[in-house]
């Protein structure tokens, strides 16, 4: 039996905007050289209050430098504007 596993552009998913309540990456972000406008693409297509999961190998150590931990840290460059706090909204 053979599965269908069909390749996805991380960089425009085939779907609207706020067309999916989770987005789920495994084992995919250490591939790619440059995680924020994967990371917006996954925040257009969330719904607002949407879920985004990520399971990868030293994700933490990509996202450090880039993502404010806490409210009232400085904002990096995936935490400002209208994706930014959409993707706020899920966590991140």
């Amino acid at each position: 039996m053979s599965a269908h596993r069909p390749e996805v552009d991380l960089y425009r998913l085939p779907l609207p905007d706020d067309a999916v309540d989770t987005v789920v990456c495994a084992l995919a972000l250490e591939h790619i050289p440059e995680l924020a406008p994967v990371l917006a693409e996954f925040a257009r297509v969330l719904r607002p209050g949407g879920h985004l999961r990520i399971s990868d190998a030293h994700l933490v150590s990509y996202l450090r430098p880039t993502l404010a931990r806490r409210p009232g840290l400085t904002p990096g460059p995936l935490t400002g504007g209208p994706r930014g706090r959409r993707l706020a909204l899920t966590g991140m």
